[in-house]
């Protein structure tokens, strides 16, 4: 599974920070990078991932939030 580059991170949860969204769309959630990122600093955030990439929902158990 491709990974998230590490550039940019910092400035991703500094918008985060800011803005403090109820809810967020990940297009391509990957390993998670940024949910983990986030949810620490703003917990009760309603999480929506699209994943373009079919075999990668079954190969990854993407439907399984418990393992997210």
């Amino acid at each position: 599974m491709p990974t998230s580059d590490a550039e940019g991170k910092d400035w991703s949860l500094a918008r985060f920070e800011r803005h403090l969204p109820d809810t967020v769309c990940v297009v391509g959630p990957g390993e998670g990078t940024y949910a983990k990122l986030f949810r620490p600093v703003h917990q009760g955030v309603w999480w929506t991932a699209v994943e373009v990439h079919k075999p990668y929902v079954a190969k990854y158990k993407l439907r399984s939030t418990k393992t997210r």
